[in-house]
């Protein structure tokens, strides 16, 4: 299993485990830019020429694309490096890596209230439709379709938990 993947799967474990928590907060993202979610590869491709592909493939089934946007700003932070991911054709989750400085936390804080739950492993802001989540230690962020991102980490989890049991383990509990 890809660290991408093994990485994506871990956080999305934490946020569907305090997903049941969501309530609104302030400016919760619906996208980026002019880019929503639930858009198409060719739609999104049309506002961002310069997203580049970086990667592709069938995960849990699921069709998942993968693209890089460099040098943007997103709440005055940038230059920031982007990832939009999809699946089944469509925008579901944008990363955000905007230098990894103690600033950016500070940033969503200002921006977006006080989180939903911080864990040692990652902060979160739920919210109806939009929520983030952020690496503490990294400083990276993640702009995600709540309902989206549900339903693509379950089938990975799901996958995940088949594929251990194949290989002779048991389930989490």
């Amino acid at each position: 299993m890809s660290s991408v993947l093994r990485a994506s799967i871990a956080r999305q474990a934490l946020l569907l485990l305090v997903a049941s928590a969501a309530l609104a907060f302030p400016n919760e993202p619906r996208g980026f830019g002019e880019a929503r979610f639930g858009m198409s590869q060719a739609e999104v491709k049309k506002i961002f020429p310069a997203m580049t592909s970086v990667g592709s493939g069938p995960a849990a089934g699921l069709p998942l694309a993968f693209f890089d946007l460099r040098d943007q700003s997103v709440l005055g932070l940038g230059p920031c490096a982007l990832q939009l991911r999809f699946a089944r054709d469509q925008l579901y989750e944008i990363t955000f890596d905007c230098g990894r400085d103690e600033k950016v936390i500070r940033v969503l804080r200002e921006h977006y209230g006080p989180p939903v739950q911080e864990t040692p492993h990652g902060t979160f802001w739920i919210g109806q439709k939009g929520g983030i989540t952020l690496n503490p230690r990294a400083r990276t962020f993640a702009f995600v379709d709540m309902a989206l991102n549900r339903k693509v980490n379950a089938a990975l989890l799901a996958t995940a938990i088949k594929n251990q049991q194949a290989e002779g383990g048991s389930p989490p509990p």
